[in-house]
């Protein structure tokens, strides 16, 4: 996920969080929220991290293979949604009984 690219980054550099986010132009808490995944990069902070020469498209690529993963997971969950589909179609969009066509 993005933040343990983010983390690769900063460790492979040698800095700490703080020395990290100042190096790019960012502040401090905002990237310690960055890192631990409580925030996702807003896209100045994106620009401020390239212009230092990081790859944002790393942090692409990991957050979409995350997010492919969350999906297939709630895919597997879904699969019983048959049940409600037959459920559906017969109570109708609005929650009302549809009534009997015959």
């Amino acid at each position: 996920m993005y933040g343990e690219v983010l983390k690769k980054w900063r460790t492979d550099l040698g800095m700490s969080q703080p020395k990290f986010a100042i190096y790019c132009g960012l502040n401090p808490r905002s990237y310690n929220h960055y890192e631990e995944e409580r925030n996702m990069p807003a896209a100045l902070s994106l620009i401020q991290m390239a212009a230092r020469g990081l790859d944002i498209n790393e942090l692409f690529k990991a957050e979409i293979e995350y997010q492919k993963k969350k999906f297939e997971k709630q895919e597997l969950r879904c699969s019983g949604m048959d049940i409600y589909a037959a459920v559906s179609d017969d109570i109708g969009v609005h929650g009302k009984r549809k009534a009997n066509a015959s």
